[in-house]
């Protein structure tokens, strides 16, 4: 069970109440939501999150929107905990999983942040702050570590954020469009009731004399048609599009 709300559906004396209701039942899970959620209203952040299976491209995907290399990027899994890209006065906040916060003042040299991205087993949370001329404030872009069918770990830590999300992209290779993985978490967010778009990414593989474009649409349809997935949109994109074809794809063109 996930603790799940909405900006018009909740304020922050149901919130309080939440609070006091868990706490005397000693449930830390759902505290630590509500005092996220608390956080959320406060602040009137909207939370964008990039999520997706192992090695899809979420972390270059943002990199690219953002021109800026903020987030380690490989052929190989990267990000190992939830990373929240925010606009304002340099700095970084590095949460740990059993330690007290840590606050930078500016933005470490860019292996030293990236390790940190990558170190699941001593950081819970990385809160990044830049002047970024392509982020409006209030506005949290959020990358959280690929799913895959072996890590159960990093799926429950993608689905620990999950709660603070408004919009949810979910990045498929497309080498793996039919992954069970990736439909049993799209399942899972069809039931939060959240708004969720599929980019279909690395689309540069794909080899229309093997098999043509509409074709490889109908496949994926069908997949969604099977496990009752209807995300607003399919995007299909490759990192070979310049970043306005990007930018206007994704943030222009949802509805």
């Amino acid at each position: 069970m996930m603790l799940t709300t909405s900006n018009k559906a909740i304020d922050k004396q149901q919130l309080a109440d939440l609070y006091h209701f868990y706490k005397d039942k000693n449930e830390e899970k759902y505290l630590t939501q509500i005092l996220d959620y608390y956080a959320k209203l406060k602040q009137d952040m909207i939370h964008i999150c990039f999520s997706g299976h192992f090695s899809a491209g979420k972390s270059t995907l943002i990199n690219h929107l953002m021109k800026e290399n903020l987030l380690p990027q490989s052929p190989i899994p990267t990000s190992a905990n939830i990373v929240e890209i925010k606009q304002g006065i340099e700095q970084v906040l590095v949460h740990f999983n059993h330690q007290e916060a840590i606050k930078m003042k500016t933005l470490p040299p860019l292996e030293q942040l990236h390790q940190l991205c990558r170190d699941g087993d001593q950081v819970k949370k990385i809160e990044i702050y830049k002047n970024m001329e392509d982020l409006p404030a209030g506005v949290t872009l959020m990358d959280t570590p690929g799913i895959d069918a072996v890590n159960d770990a990093d799926r429950l830590i993608t689905e620990s954020a999950l709660h603070q999300v408004d919009v949810l992209f979910y990045v498929m290779d497309y080498n793996h469009v039919q992954s069970e993985v990736n439909a049993t978490f799209l399942k899972e967010i069809d039931s939060m009731h959240k708004p969720y778009y599929v980019i279909i990414n690395q689309m540069d593989k794909h080899d229309e004399s093997e098999i043509s474009f509409t074709a490889f649409q109908e496949s994926l349809e069908t997949v969604f048609r099977q496990w009752n997935i209807q995300p607003k949109r399919v995007f299909y994109t490759s990192m070979l599009m310049s970043r306005m074809e990007l930018m206007n794809l994704l943030l222009f063109k949802r509805v």
